[in-house]
């Protein structure tokens, strides 16, 4: 799966879980099983309960940008498609 995919994807489970947040009564909301222990919040908002989670999971997430994101082939561009260093 490609960035473009995974990103997609994932903006498409946050609108899921949001309307389905909205739509659905409080108590017959399923909480995920990761998140056990967040049960209430997660009824009152689960987009707080799952950022959470994440920090107390202790977690991070690490982005690097350079001049080969411009080529959008990744950071092994240079190596993968031989482009000289000078």
């Amino acid at each position: 799966m490609n960035r473009r995919a995974f990103l997609q994807n994932l903006a498409g489970s946050a609108v899921a879980l949001s309307i389905s947040a909205v739509d659905a009564p409080a108590q017959s909301v399923e909480v995920p099983s990761y998140l056990r222990g967040y049960e209430s919040l997660y009824r009152k908002d689960p987009h707080s309960a799952a950022l959470e989670w994440f920090k107390n999971a202790r977690f991070g997430l690490f982005m690097t940008y350079g001049l080969y994101s411009q080529l959008g082939r990744g950071a092994w561009a240079m190596l993968r498609e031989k482009i000289p260093v000078s």
